[in-house]
């Protein structure tokens, strides 16, 4: 992010709230600009960005407050002062992991602190929640389901297997075939009796970090256990580099289900086994042969780091180095090109993703517990770890819904900007509550360094709101979800758009404006070709199908047209 980029920006539409970059660092006017300790908390709230408007709440809350005590004309002294724990108004002062707690002290009528620290703006109260919901009405802190339809691996396959079934293995061939204990447990025997000598991985399904991973070649290393285990067939192939194995973690963002909306960031990290590959049956008990994960290897004398995220050296490398080092590596026409290659993670990406995505969406149907009324702060960030076999063909290993970030310099330089990145993406607004009386809203102002104008500056639920008005359903209807023929709505479906029709269009394009290393995967132009795999095309699917195959090339008049409705106001 630039240095002398704003706090706050502008929508691109007419009747649009602007959003907020990022939170500031709590001074006024031209001093307000970002905050590298707030950008580092950002990283440790990703699954929980709504804790950055609600930061920038308490931000105004306390500034407030501060200059009410002034006006009573109360004595400014050091918050620092030592005061008995019976006067404190926290009584539990310890940090929570990863998140900032202020340092409060009591205050009497004439005693104020005379300064306040950033790290108090980022609160967990348990209140939080609430205080957040009732200032953004519809609208919920974790909207997206768990998503263990796919991050489960035991699940994964199973709805892996169903479109494997319906599809066939030329659609989907990139999830080695598995065995689910204890129902499997049969079956599994008898291939292994069949097929003696072959290897097959154990994962147990709900662990990570490498935890309980290990490579089996005989029935009777088939664990006795009633518990739930996932076995693989051990992919034997894997490219190797340094003689070693390695595997991808990518991240995936998702920001609706319906319609689909997929972005793939183009960094990740590379993790190396320290022991050279090798398939000798004296040596599959070594995971740090055969087992990537970061956690099994560190521990090794062999293990080397790398503090050069640019560079391929030690045993963890940047997607950014191993494109370096695969780009000097001689030429062979048996692999796929880098291009090929990330195509076909794309590909991966997107199919795995559509395994799942009507079970998960089931679970935001109205009447559900998690019913999606409003679709703000709706995202999800998934890691993917991915293993290249000798022809660079991707294979997915498992899907993680809530990946690590951790704080090393190699894992910074790909995390930091890239939650930077889809908060902006997701979307946040000002709160309303920041804006509710005079003095909040020009201490907002200030602090975001914005001019105190009369247009709508917060949070508009209208404009996430789910609900159809009655030109909305009558319109829907027209287009049935059983009916997948791109000739019965391409050429009609942008005529007239309805409410619904412009707010989801505005978020398109919002989000689409602020992809910078974040690329959209879905949907694109090409992205249709997938609708075989779909249990039904939803309208919203086929809305943005039609917008990207008349816009997708010239997204400024696609812009243009969305902005003739916006400035009539139709989306409010």
């Amino acid at each position: 992010m630039s240095e002398k980029e704003a706090p706050v920006r502008k929508s691109l539409f007419s009747n649009v709230p602007p959003f907020l970059n990022y939170l500031p660092n709590g001074k006024s006017g031209d001093d307000a600009c970002s905050s590298q300790t707030h950008l580092d908390t950002m990283v440790d709230i990703r699954e929980s960005l709504w804790r950055v408007p609600a930061a920038l709440n308490m931000m105004v809350n306390q500034e407030e407050a501060m200059r009410s005590r002034k006006d009573k004309g109360c004595k400014v002294r050091d918050s620092t002062v030592s005061l008995p724990k019976a006067f404190m108004r926290e009584k539990n002062s310890t940090k929570r992991k990863n998140l900032f707690r202020p340092r409060t002290v009591l205050i009497e009528d004439d005693v104020l602190p005379s300064t306040v620290s950033t790290e108090g703006f980022f609160t967990q109260q348990h209140d939080d929640p609430n205080k957040f919901m009732e200032d953004h009405i519809l609208v919920k802190i974790a909207p997206v389901p768990s998503c263990q339809q796919i991050a489960r691996k035991d699940y994964l396959w199973n709805y892996y297997k169903q479109m494997l079934v319906k599809h066939g293995r030329d659609h989907f061939n990139f999830l080695s075939e598995s065995m689910n204990l204890p129902k499997d447990r049969q079956e599994l025997e008898d291939r292994m009796r069949s097929e003696p000598g072959t290897l097959w991985i154990v994962k147990p399904p709900g662990k990570n970090n490498g935890s309980g991973i290990h490579v089996i070649n005989h029935v009777d290393e088939i664990p006795k256990t009633e518990e739930d285990i996932c076995i693989q067939r051990y992919i034997v192939n894997p490219y190797l580099i340094k003689r070693c194995k390695f595997d991808l973690r990518i991240y995936v963002l998702v920001t609706s289900l319906d319609p689909l909306r997929i972005y793939l960031y183009d960094d990740g990290l590379v993790r190396f086994s320290v022991n050279e590959y090798t398939l000798d049956p004296e040596q599959i008990k070594d995971n740090q042969i055969h087992v990537c994960n970061f956690d099994v290897n560190k521990s090794s004398e062999k293990f080397l780091p790398n503090n050069n995220p640019l560079e391929p050296e030690g045993h963890k490398w940047t997607l950014t180095a191993l494109w370096k080092y695969m780009s000097s590596e001689v030429a062979n026409e048996t692999c796929l090109s880098l291009f090929q290659m990330w195509e076909k993670v794309e590909e991966l990406v997107i199919k795995s993703l559509l395994c799942g995505l009507t079970s998960i969406k089931k679970e935001l149907m109205p009447g559900t517990k998690k019913e999606l009324k409003s679709t703000y702060n709706f995202y999800k960030i998934f890691g993917y770890d991915i293993l290249l076999d000798s022809k660079r063909n991707p294979h997915l290993i498992e899907i993680n819904s809530r990946p690590a970030a951790l704080n090393d310099k190699l894992d910074a330089f790909v995390n930091r900007p890239m939650v930077s990145e889809m908060f902006k993406i997701v979307g946040y607004h000002i709160p309303q509550n920041t804006l509710s009386t005079i003095d909040k809203r020009k201490i907002t102002c200030s602090k975001l360094n914005i001019p105190d104008e009369s247009y709508q500056l917060g949070f508009n639920p209208t404009l996430y709101s789910t609900v159809m008005d009655d030109a909305g359903i009558k319109k829907q209807k027209q287009y049935l979800r059983q009916i997948f023929g791109r000739e019965t709505y391409l050429d009609q479906i942008l005529s007239n758009l309805t409410a619904n029709d412009v707010k989801v269009l505005i978020k398109h394009l919002e989000e689409h404006s602020q992809m910078n290393k974040f690329s959209k995967i879905f949907p694109t132009s090409k992205t249709h070709k997938y609708f075989k795999f779909f249990d039904y095309l939803p309208y919203y699917d086929k809305l943005l199908d039609a917008f990207e195959e008349s816009f997708g090339s010239n997204m400024q008049a696609g812009i243009e047209y969305v902005e003739e409705y916006c400035r009539k106001n139709v989306h409010n």
